[in-house]
């Protein structure tokens, strides 16, 4: 027996048939994701286009979707789509990467879920992006190593979204990580080869003249 249909006979076990059926079908929709949500973030070929991915994962679980830019230790508002979205507002969002903010949290803590409105800070996000003060929020980032370069925050207002939706928000921030540090290493390739190219060729040394030969000296006369 594979190892695969052991933990599979170890699960039956634990679980009810209708949970072990649930944990089943999880699994099955991360792998979905993962095939489906990974094959476009193989695709990009630019930081420009990541974006797209998150709203086209938003448009099924959340209000709206936002993504924040991390430079400077500070996070800053970049991109957002959905109900109440305006990207002038977005733009406007800047906290310190340490704070007291779900967008921090994000980062120290993604994927993080909760509710917003701690903090007057708090309040005035939600606002920006479009949703109430008390909105429920989940964020994640998107790091190269250990550092952040961009963070994900998707909102909803009537329910917080279920387990699931957050397990799946940092899977996706996971692929996101890989695709971001696969364009950073491609963009290093193009320099160097783009420099590479312009580069001068070395001229190659002239030969040196070679030198007059010696005139044979005339025979003295006898």
């Amino acid at each position: 027996m594979g190892q695969g249909a052991v933990a599979r006979k170890r699960l039956e076990g634990l679980l009810t048939p209708k949970t072990f059926a649930h944990s089943l079908a999880v699994q099955d929709r991360a792998r979905a994701l993962a095939a489906d949500f990974g094959a476009a973030l193989d695709e990009l070929r630019s930081m420009d286009e990541i974006p797209d991915v998150f709203f086209r994962f938003g448009v099924g679980h959340f209000k709206s979707v936002a993504l924040f830019k991390v430079q400077s230790n500070m996070v800053m508002g970049w991109r957002g789509a959905g109900l109440g979205v305006v990207n002038e507002l977005i733009r406007g969002i800047v906290v310190p990467v340490q704070s007291d903010t779900f967008l921090a949290r994000g980062i120290d803590e993604g994927p993080y879920a909760g509710q917003a409105g701690g903090n007057a800070v708090e309040e005035r996000i939600t606002e920006q992006l479009g949703a109430t003060a008390d909105a429920h929020v989940v964020t994640g980032a998107v790091k190269v190593g250990e550092r952040p370069v961009l963070v994900v925050c998707g909102l909803t207002e009537d329910a917080a979204p279920d387990a699931e939706v957050v397990n799946q928000i940092g899977e996706l921030c996971s692929l996101a990580s890989k695709a971001v540090l696969r364009i950073i290493m491609e963009r290093k390739k193009a320099k160097k080869a783009e420099a590479e190219a312009e580069a001068p060729a070395e001229e190659t040394p002239k030969a040196e003249a070679e030198a007059p030969s010696e005139e044979t000296p005339k025979a003295e006369a006898e």
